[in-house]
C-alpha cells in the first residue's frame, strides 16, 4: 500500500467511535477525540462550500444570514466593518482565552505568542477607539463598545464555540508532532462569524477520509 501514496496524503477519520487516527501512511497516530475532529471532517468532505448549517443541525432547506449570500460589499463598507469595534473586541476575548488554554495545558511558548498577538489588538482597540471619538466626540463610544458580545445573535456565539473547538485541535495536532499539517488546517479550515469552510484548494494535503491502510 505504501508505494501507491504520494506522501500528500493524510488519514483522518473516526475508529471504533472512541479515537480518530491522524497522519501519513505508514506513520498514523490515534488522537484522542475531541468534538472538533468532526467538524474538520463534515467540511473536508464538503470542500469550499459552508457547513454551518449541517454542524448546527438544519436539514438542507435551512437558511441562516451570511454576509457572502445577503450582500456585496464595497471596499470602503469592507473596510469599515473589518474595523468594527465589537469585532475586535470578540477577537480580545478569544485571544484571552486561548492564553488561558494555552497555560492551563502548560504550553508556554505559545501563552507567550498569544499574549503579543493580544497586546497588538489591545493597541489596535485604543488606536479605534481614539479615532471614533475623535469623529463622535465621544457621544457613541461607550453604548457602542459596551454592548454584550453576541446580543441576539445566537449564530456567532455558535460559530465562536466552534473557532475554539478547531484551536483545541490544532493544539492536540502539535503535540503529536504534526506541526505541518495543524499549520495548514488553521489556513485551510476557516470559521467566519456566519461560515464554516474547508478550502481545499488552500491545503497541500489530500484529506482521506476512510480507513484506506
Amino acid at each position: 500500500m505504501v508505494g501507491i501514496y504520494s506522501g500528500t496524503e493524510r488519514f483522518f477519520y473516526l475508529v471504533a467511535g472512541e479515537k480518530w487516527r491522524f497522519g501519513p501512511v505508514g506513520n498514523t497516530k490515534l488522537l484522542k477525540k475531541v468534538k472538533g475532529h468532526e467538524d474538520m471532517a463534515v467540511a473536508m468532505r464538503s470542500p469550499d462550500q459552508c457547513v454551518l448549517r449541517h454542524l448546527m443541525g438544519f436539514d438542507n432547506n435551512a437558511l441562516i444570514p451570511m454576509y457572502s449570500a445577503e450582500r456585496a460589499y464595497d471596499e470602503k463598507v469592507l473596510r469599515q466593518f473589518r474595523n468594527d469595534p465589537r469585532e475586535l473586541e470578540e477577537n480580545i476575548r478569544a485571544m484571552e482565552e486561548n492564553i488561558k488554554e494555552a497555560t492551563d495545558e502548560g504550553e508556554y511558548d505559545l501563552v507567550d505568542k498569544y499574549k503579543r498577538q493580544l497586546k497588538k489588538l489591545k493597541a489596535r482597540q485604543k488606536e479605534l477607539k481614539e479615532t471614533l471619538e475623535k469623529w463622535t466626540k465621544s457621544d457613541l463610544i461607550s453604548p457602542y463598545i459596551s454592548r454584550p458580545l453576541n446580543e441576539g445573535n445566537p449564530i456567532k456565539s455558535i460559530t465562536h464555540m466552534l473557532r475554539q473547538r478547531s484551536i483545541r485541535v490544532i493544539r492536540a495536532l502539535k503535540r503529536n508532532g504534526f506541526e505541518e499539517e495543524a499549520a495548514d488546517l488553521n489556513d485551510s479550515y476557516k470559521v467566519g462569524d456566519y461560515s464554516v469552510v474547508f478550502y481545499q484548494s488552500i491545503s497541500q494535503f489530500k484529506w482521506i477520509l476512510t480507513s484506506d491502510e
